[in-house]
């Protein structure tokens, strides 16, 4: 049988980790209401007509997603935390027996972390859902239902928050181009409401080397480049979720063999997710491109031996780069330099292991199996044509409130008929 594609971390294949608590600044009354539930009422508040409806159950939705992620990503990571300095009965040579002991005890992890976090939140997890809020799709429907209520300020935020995370949607630029003209506003006025920490200290960096200020952008970039980790830390434990099994019930070890490849394609997509924001996508990736960045500062405070480090962690994953290569040998030049401190980074080192790994297992697979069973949320996306608009089957269609392209008005960004851009 077939290694079905993509599935959760080697800890916690033993655990039904969907069950989450509503934001403890939610009302008593709200404390079964899920994301997920808000969500879909939205869509219905959209497709009624309903635009006050629609802003506050897709409000309400967004806050609520960000209160489940931050959780579910707190209670994965903490738990990978103490299973590293756990004690163990099984003996270490004991691979089967440590392999399910180290299971049980991060599965023990996991739901004692819930029980003190959640008040017995309702089990509605929808990868489909999950994927359009990761996609911030519900600004998609908030632009518009801002839009429909006479709010124009509300509706450019939402459309320009949409297209930093999804650069390139060209009818939301179109939106954008228009609220900015009914407004009378200026580019550089609009603001993004979901820009990341990472994101915001990067562009600050690259401004600040641009400025020749290298004191401040040696501050931004490396606070960046810890933001950075940590933010794609939890992108890779929000991989350890279930997934469906197309109805299978498959022997145990194909069952962890299926969960753990989910996971792990999953984890391999998270740093083209993360360097695809503010209509930026790098050449290079985003985490290799801050020594590019970091090296040029290092030398313009003239601090050798960190420059050099810098260059060779860049090069570790751009190994040709000729402007690199030519910088390395520029500081190979410097009076100062030594030869020691031409290599990388410790966490450079780490995270390049870790990705020569996880890809030398991923083509172990395709090539020992035949074929890669895809994402059931991308054979969805191909299948429905979604473009940015919800992975599930309540995504509007055929809105007869959105208006023609080339009438000058705003339109519905979930209706462009190009394929959703799967990571």
């Amino acid at each position: 049988m077939l290694l079905k594609f993509f599935a959760s971390s080697l800890l916690s294949l033993f655990l039904v980790d969907r069950l989450l608590q509503h934001d403890v600044a939610a009302v008593e009354a709200d404390v079964d209401i899920t994301y997920v539930q808000l969500f879909q009422s939205g869509v219905e508040a959209y497709r009624a007509d309903k635009w006050a409806m629609c802003i506050n159950y897709f409000s309400r939705a967004m806050d609520d997603y960000k209160f489940y992620r931050q959780q579910i990503t707190s209670c994965r990571r903490k738990c990978h935390a103490e299973g590293a300095t756990a004690s163990y009965i099984s003996n270490v040579t004991d691979v089967e027996n440590r392999f399910f002991e180290m299971g049980v005890k991060h599965t023990l992890c996991l739901v004692n972390c819930r029980k003190a976090h959640f008040r017995g939140r309702p089990n509605t997890y929808t990868a489909d859902v999950d994927e359009a809020f990761e996609k911030l799709v519900p600004y998609d429907y908030l632009q518009m239902c801002y839009y429909k209520s006479g709010a124009i300020d509300q509706a450019l935020t939402a459309a320009f928050t949409f297209l930093h995370a999804n650069p390139g949607h060209e009818n939301m630029q179109h939106n954008v181009d228009f609220y900015l003209k009914e407004k009378g506003a200026a580019q550089q006025d609009l603001k993004n409401r979901e820009v990341k920490p990472y994101q915001e200290l990067f562009f600050k960096g690259v401004q600040a080397i641009d400025a020749k200020n290298y004191q401040a952008a040696m501050d931004f970039m490396e606070r960046s480049l810890e933001e950075y980790i940590s933010a794609e830390e939890d992108c890779r434990v929000m991989c350890e979720g279930s997934f469906d099994q197309d109805g299978m019930q498959p022997d145990m070890y194909i069952a962890v063999a299926n969960h753990m490849t989910y996971a792990l394609k999953c984890r391999r997509r998270c740093h083209i997710r993360l360097q695809t924001f503010d209509g930026y996508i790098a050449s290079t990736t985003l985490f290799s491109r801050y020594y590019f960045y970091l090296e040029e500062a290092y030398a313009g405070l003239d601090q050798t031996e960190e420059a050099c480090h810098a260059a060779e962690s860049y090069l570790l994953f751009n190994p040709t780069d000729e402007k690199m290569l030519k910088t390395k040998g520029e500081l190979k030049n410097l009076p100062d330099a030594q030869e020691e401190w031409f290599t990388p980074k410790p966490e450079a080192v780490t995270y390049h292991q870790r990705e020569k790994t996880e890809t030398a297992l991923l083509e172990y697979i395709e090539k020992e199996f035949g074929v890669l069973v895809k994402q059931n949320a991308e054979d969805k996306a191909q299948r429905l044509k979604l473009d940015g608009s919800p992975s599930s089957p309540s995504a509007p269609v055929d809105k007869k409130a959105s208006a023609k392209h080339d009438d000058g008005n705003a339109q519905d960004a979930s209706k462009t008929g190009k394929e959703d851009q799967a990571f």
